[in-house]
């Protein structure tokens, strides 16, 4: 199933005005914050993932108004839940650590797995449906963060200072609805 419409929110200007775009589209824009994208084919739900405590806490500021900065400090990996940005309600948002965890990778992956599929109602027994999407969205992890440190190498990400534009006052504190974290080590 290909999702040609313009069905992906991005947010502009000044007054973080909506506009729906193209999957292509919100990849781009999501990539301008230092941030990653994919859908979680084959279901609509998608992911924005960000590499690094403190680019996280800032990216997500900007992008959905949520400070999560309270929450992120023990963290080594971090994914909400469906629901947790009033600005997208289908958008997981997934924090890494800057560094290959491969570990932390697998494990987040399971989260948005066994989250994606419980809300879209597969079974969670039904085991190789979720090994399966699992494995999938490893693999877009894996990939955002080859493009991420390609992107870093290249000097192609904001500084984290300069991230967030928008009105403090837009912003709100986070940790309502459902997080799964994992501790660092």
């Amino acid at each position: 199933m290909s999702i040609d419409n313009k069905v992906f929110p991005i947010y502009e200007g000044a007054q973080l005005r909506r506009r729906f775009t193209t999957e292509e589209e919100w990849k781009d824009w999501l990539r301008a914050h230092g941030a990653y994208g994919f859908r979680v084919a084959p279901y609509y739900s998608r992911c924005v993932v960000v590499f690094g405590a403190d680019r996280y806490v800032e990216t997500m500021k900007q992008l959905y108004g949520v400070d999560d900065s309270e929450f992120i400090g023990d963290a080594g990996g971090w994914v909400t839940d469906m629901g947790y940005f009033e600005a997208d309600r289908s958008v997981h948002g997934v924090f890494l650590p800057d560094c290959r965890d491969e570990k932390t990778l697998w494990h987040e992956a399971l989260h948005v797995a066994m989250s994606t599929a419980e809300s879209h109602g597969v079974d969670l027994v039904d085991q190789e449906a979720v090994t399966y999407l699992q494995g999938y969205v490893a693999e877009k992890l894996d990939a955002a963060f080859s493009q991420f440190k390609a992107d870093k190498k290249a000097g192609g990400l904001p500084p984290v200072e300069s991230i967030v534009t928008r009105d403090p006052r837009s912003i709100r504190r986070g940790g309502y609805g459902s997080v799964k974290k994992v501790m660092k080590r």
